[in-house]
């Protein structure tokens, strides 16, 4: 079965040759970079993501989610960024604020290899640095920027970045804005970024180089843009510098043969270098998108592999970059382990009868022991239950416990997981660069068992002034209200004055206005109300609503009602004629074309057929009126060929009536 993907990203011309596109963040080849770091008290308000994620507990305070939790986060952020673009060793410093200031690191980092030369620290252990801040003291915008101005003075007067994030506004007489003029006069480049509900973007932006100053409320925004995936080719202050390249072809390559094959999905580039290919897959796996080299240029970014899972997947940063040839990128001699710093950590948890499913934020390893090492621990309604089993999927960022008994839908179930004191080479859950997970305690898991099953009117059967509907699962105590249903019988409204649910909790009793007859054609609806509702609408045991139901078909016995409408009898006056029939017609207009009225050998042309409702008879329109001196008027009536849904003479349960000869009338 074929699923389709959605792939999103930009192409871009890659001048300096460093596989990574170049922006205003950070300035300078090998760059020089202050990160200036607020831990006010109030950076111990939440902080959380759009998708769900949780920032882990990095300062190890006993809280997740926090402003703080995130600074630590965008140091190791900030790291991989330099790690990725291959600078080389930057000089970096580490600045934290409150009521004063203070430099957490001071010196080289490498940014290149796991190699680390004479004098460098590795970028890991810089990051480590980060996880000492704690949340206390006012926010002293001015102490921050005069630490950084020290230290940058220390270095010499090359020019330097300056990452400056706070969640607050400065709460001292000095702002700050003094001492920014003076870093800003002297070549060197701020970017100010806010965390946070309570930050302002009005301070930030007069210290803000550009005076552009941005705000992020939820954690992935400031993340991506400490990490170079900017929104769009511009963020506040921060844009690319590297130009994007139109009117370039990207396609998934389906056949993995490195070129693009007729039938490939494509699509090129825009005038700034952004695509979206949406494309159809044969099916699950995984597969290459790749590029068009512009002619003249080398790749330095590209080629890369998607792993599709499910239908109307997306995937998004995928983005290729290209030098002029014949510019040779160095590879790095030895691989990267330090461009990923952030431990993972759970994003969703869920339990479907005795299966627990997590899912984490990034790629995991394969671990061995985890259940032998009691590393989760489960509890439902309070009470530890045994984990039997598990599976790792890597690809997927899953782990899937097995419970030895299922859980009902109404059982309250929590996780815990404990990790190791030191770092773990197995036994533990570790993403693939070898960053161990967190330990967590009672983080609450969704129970989902039974949701797939959605509510639904599997029957409804009239009986006189009643409709008996049958659902799809149990219903809930929900009182559902009459106004809910719309009943159409035989094109007229019938009001339903009351429901009733069934003692057997699988059924209820619609009480109808008005009776309803045997073989009418009735179709009933049901319209949901706006929301999730605890009363007031049909709901399974679970609490779900069962959605809107249009246009159900009632049985009315017209599948018992086989009769054929018998012809009896027909009048005329003036110029309409009343054809009588045994059994109720099908209501609406008969094509005038079937019938013919003759006296002798005048005929009367039919301007129109049709039939009420709930009624045996079918009224002929004429054109002219009917002789006073005719002797004998006669109708007949022809059955097209096959069995027609509409225009013909049917019985309510759609029975056509047969062909009738010429039958004399009586005339009134």
């Amino acid at each position: 079965m074929s699923m389709q993907v959605t792939v999103s990203g930009f192409k871009y011309s890659d001048d300096d040759g460093n596989g990574q596109r170049a922006s205003t963040l950070i300035q300078g080849t090998p760059p020089r970079v202050v990160l200036v770091l607020d831990s006010s008290g109030s950076t111990n308000a939440i902080f959380k993501s759009d998708t769900g994620a949780t920032i882990p507990d990095l300062n190890n305070d006993g809280r997740t989610n926090t402003i703080i939790d995130g600074a630590v986060a965008a140091t190791g952020q900030l790291l991989s960024y330099l790690v990725k673009g291959g600078h080389g060793k930057s000089k970096l410093g580490l600045i934290e604020f409150n009521s004063s200031a203070k430099t957490l690191f001071d010196g080289i980092a490498e940014t290149t290899t796991a190699a680390t030369a004479a004098g460098a620290t590795p970028s890991y252990e810089v990051f480590e640095k980060a996880k000492v801040l704690r949340a206390y003291g006012g926010t002293n915008y001015n102490a921050g920027l005069e630490k950084a101005e020290e230290l940058i003075t220390s270095w010499g007067a090359l020019p330097t970045n300056i990452i400056f994030i706070s969640d607050g506004v400065p709460n001292f007489s000095q702002n700050g804005v003094a001492v920014a003029e003076r870093l800003k006069n002297a070549g060197h480049n701020i970017q100010a970024f806010g965390v946070g509900k309570s930050a302002t973007v009005a301070p930030l932006n007069a210290i803000d180089s550009d005076g552009t100053a941005y705000v992020f409320t939820k954690s992935e925004g400031l993340f991506d843009t400490l990490n170079g995936k900017l929104v769009g080719n511009v963020l506040g202050s921060v844009k690319y510098t590297e130009p994007g390249m139109s009117d370039v072809e990207i396609y998934v390559d389906i056949n993995d043969n490195g070129s693009h094959d007729q039938g490939e999905p494509s699509t090129k580039t825009d005038s700034e270098g952004n695509y979206t290919l949406t494309a159809d897959v044969p099916a699950a796996g995984t597969y290459e998108v790749r590029e068009i080299e512009p002619k003249g240029y080398k790749q330095t970014e590209g080629g890369h592999t998607i792993t599709v899972a499910s239908d109307n997947q997306k995937f998004e940063s995928i983005n290729f970059g290209n030098s002029k040839s014949p510019v040779t990128i160095p590879a790095p001699a030895v691989p990267l382990p330090f461009a990923d710093f952030t431990p993972p950590y759970l994003t969703k948890s869920t339990i479907d009868g005795s299966d627990i499913n997590l899912t984490f934020n990034e790629e995991i390893s394969s671990a061995e022991d985890l259940i032998k090492n009691n590393r989760f621990k489960v509890r439902v309604n309070n009470k530890n239950v045994v984990v039997t089993s598990y599976t790792i999927d890597t690809d997927a960022r899953q782990i899937d416990l097995e419970l030895e008994d299922p859980v009902t839908f109404r059982d309250k179930v929590s996780i815990t997981y404990k990790d190791s004191t030191n770092d773990q080479e197995d036994g533990v859950v570790q993403d693939i660069a070898g960053n161990d997970m967190a330990s967590f305690n009672k983080k609450k898991v969704e129970n989902i068992t039974g949701a797939g099953t959605a509510l639904s009117i599997e029957e409804a059967e009239a009986d006189g002034r009643t409709i008996e509907l049958t659902f799809s699962d149990s219903l809930g105590d929900s009182d559902p209200k009459n106004r809910l249903f719309k009943v159409i019988a035989d094109g007229e409204k019938n009001k339903v004055k009351d429901v009733l649910i069934g003692a057997d909790r699988i059924s209820a009793t619609l009480m109808m206005q008005r009776n309803i007859e045997i073989g009418s054609s009735v179709k009933l609806s049901y319209k949901d109300r706006p929301g999730d509702q605890k009363r007031g609408v049909f709901q399974n045991e679970r609490g779900d609503d069962m959605a809107t139901q249009k246009d159900v078909i009632v049985n009315t016995g017209a599948s018992e009602n086989t009769k054929v409408p018998k012809y009896l009898s027909g009048t005329g006056q003036f110029d309409e004629i009343t054809m009588a029939f045994d059994e109720i017609l099908k209501p609406g207009k008969v094509e005038a074309g079937l019938f013919k009225v003759k006296d002798g050998s005048k005929e009367y042309r039919v301007r129109q057929a049709s039939v009420g409702k709930r009624s045996k008879e079918v009224t002929l329109d004429l054109k002219d009126d009917l002789s006073v001196f005719a002797s004998e008027v006669t109708v007949s009536y022809f059955d097209q060929p096959g069995d027609q849904n509409s225009g013909v003479l049917q019985s309510i349960s759609g029975q056509d009536v047969g062909t009738i000869t010429p039958t004399e009338i009586f005339l009134l």
